[in-house]
């Protein structure tokens, strides 16, 4: 029986993310997957951030920029009218 861990609930979010960051190295996926699901999400969604909004952030931010959006406590609906701005850099 495979015992149930992290890194196998995870298993979904590594393939969306590499479908999104397919250049990616897969090594480099799965920590950063394992890193945005455990530090970064939780605190997303207590800023009211559901999952779809999460994942059309992470179709182009790194972990400094979620870092940014969390201690900033920018909501989806305040950065969402610039995500579609052409060079749009959540740090900006």
């Amino acid at each position: 029986m495979i015992q149930s861990s992290q890194d196998v609930q995870l298993y979904d979010e590594y393939e969306k993310y590499y479908t999104l960051h397919n250049k990616t190295e897969v090594k480099v996926v799965v920590s950063t997957v394992n890193d945005i699901f455990t530090n970064y999400t939780p605190k997303l969604e207590a800023l009211g951030y559901n999952d779809e909004q999460i994942w059309n952030v992470l179709k182009n931010a790194d972990v400094t920029d979620l870092d940014y959006l969390i201690k900033q406590n920018y909501t989806y609906a305040q950065i969402q009218p610039y995500m579609s701005i052409q060079g749009f850099d959540y740090l900006i």
